[in-house]
């Protein structure tokens, strides 16, 4: 099932997301928004370190370890979770 998600974050800013989501798993993943992000790899890093994984506390825990040395303005490491968990919700209303 495709799903897109968007949510704003404090500050005005918008993290925005594109998967696909089959069996529990989270993959083809495409982050976007109007955040920066240096170095621009940690998004790509980020798109594929979802890819077939489970919304848990321990992809959280993964997307916090992953985005910790990049610098992010506009959104936090915690708000790439957030959106997927909001868009995997809203799906199941």
């Amino acid at each position: 099932m495709h799903i897109d998600g968007v949510m704003r974050v404090p500050g005005g800013k918008t993290v925005q997301v594109s998967f696909e989501y089959d069996n529990g798993l989270i993959h083809d993943t495409f982050f976007s928004g109007d955040f920066f992000m240096e170095p621009p790899d940690k998004l790509r890093e980020l798109n594929r370190l979802v890819n077939m994984k489970k919304l848990d506390r321990m992809l959280l825990k993964e997307i916090v370890e992953l985005l910790e040395d990049a610098d992010i303005t506009g959104a936090s490491s915690e708000d790439f979770y957030t959106v997927l968990d909001i868009s995997i919700h809203k799906m199941a209303e």
